[in-house]
């Protein structure tokens, strides 16, 4: 075979290969770009791992460190709540707790955040799209020309119900409106309780609210 040809040869077989490689590489970039795995809290239908320190699960009660201005001395507790337990880490056939300690946490499922405001004799829902540990803000329903809002931060993170963090764990400005005028404000401090832990006398207060 003479030179050139050899030369030929080699030159089109690179040329095959280079263009084989250049196909492969952007198909995968594509998958990934178009099918990427995105982590288990960022929607609603995601099952939480139970690495607590990734997640930030804060559903539960949440009540004022300290007496508040009189504006605000009627509300017993807040709720907040972002996601749902849905089960355990594992099963057993008799129903016997699991023998590994992280098995025995509960798995959640995201939900979009919400809660009440609870009073004396008045429960107000609010739902809300900002609830991060750098930012939460809500506004509640309106019932009797009367509503609430709230805008803060968390001061701790983790899965609330598994970590039960002590201490202040949220603050912020609360106010209240009546006919959409602010009526009252003052900067509060909660401390978080899981709901299992609420006294039956707290929760009776739910089902007296109208």
């Amino acid at each position: 075979m003479k030179p050139l040809s050899i030369y030929f040869l080699i030159a089109g077989f690179s040329f095959v290969i280079g263009i084989s490689s250049f196909f492969f590489i952007y198909a995968v970039n594509s998958s990934a770009q178009n099918g990427k795995v995105l982590p288990e809290t960022s929607t609603a239908s995601n099952l939480v791992s139970n690495d607590l320190q990734e997640q930030f699960i804060v559903t539960g009660v949440f009540e004022f460190t300290k007496k508040p201005t009189k504006s605000f001395r009627n509300i017993k507790w807040v709720s907040i709540n972002n996601a749902t337990p849905i089960g355990y880490g594992c099963g057993t056939s008799d129903g016997s707790p699991c023998q590994n300690e992280k098995s025995n946490l509960p798995r959640w499922e995201m939900q979009p955040p919400n809660g009440i405001i609870i009073t004396d004799n008045t429960l107000y829902n609010w739902r809300t799209e900002k609830l991060t540990v750098n930012e939460v803000f809500f506004k509640t329903e309106v019932k009797d020309d009367i509503n609430y809002e709230f805008s803060g931060v968390f001061l701790q993170g983790g899965i609330f119900e598994d970590v039960k963090p002590e201490g202040i764990v949220l603050k912020g400005r609360l106010k209240k409106l009546v006919n959409d005028q602010i009526f009252a404000e003052d900067d509060i401090e909660f401390l978080w309780r899981s709901w299992g832990d609420v006294d039956n006398e707290t929760m009776e207060l739910k089902s007296k609210a109208k």
